[in-house]
Parts: C-alpha cells; sequence; structure tokens
C-alpha cells in the first residue's frame, strides 16, 4: 500500500446498506472540503463481527490531497 495521506469514514450498521449510505456521505464531502479524492486507492474495512447488525461498525479509507 502506498503512502497515502488518508481520510477514514465510519459506517455503522448492517453493510447491506450502510456501505451505500457512507460513500453518498463521502462524495458529499468532498464537494466542501477543502481535499480532493485521488480515486487511486479506497479500502474498505470490514472486522470480525455480524455484518447484518445494525449496531456493527466498519470503516471506509480513502487517498486524498489537498485542493
Amino acid at each position: 500500500i502506498p503512502a497515502r495521506t488518508w481520510a477514514v469514514f465510519p459506517c455503522k450498521g448492517a453493510v447491506s446498506h450502510s456501505i451505500a449510505d457512507c460513500w453518498k456521505q463521502i462524495m458529499a464531502f468532498f464537494k466542501t472540503s477543502n481535499y480532493r479524492f485521488l480515486r487511486e486507492l479506497d479500502m474498505e474495512v470490514y472486522p470480525d463481527g455480524d455484518t447484518d447488525s445494525e449496531e456493527y461498525y466498519c470503516e471506509i479509507w480513502v487517498a486524498v490531497t489537498e485542493k
């Protein structure tokens, strides 16, 4: 994994809907932030647990650079 600056976005809830909801929030974030999404690398981090639970927590990491 190359060295980058990463923006980490938390996702809470069943994976079946939380990941899509989180990506929508990520795209909205970039419209108003001082960062640009590099679109070269992202990671979805899924810890052990019940991915169908509304209490499940995972993260999306996206490579960014300042505008």
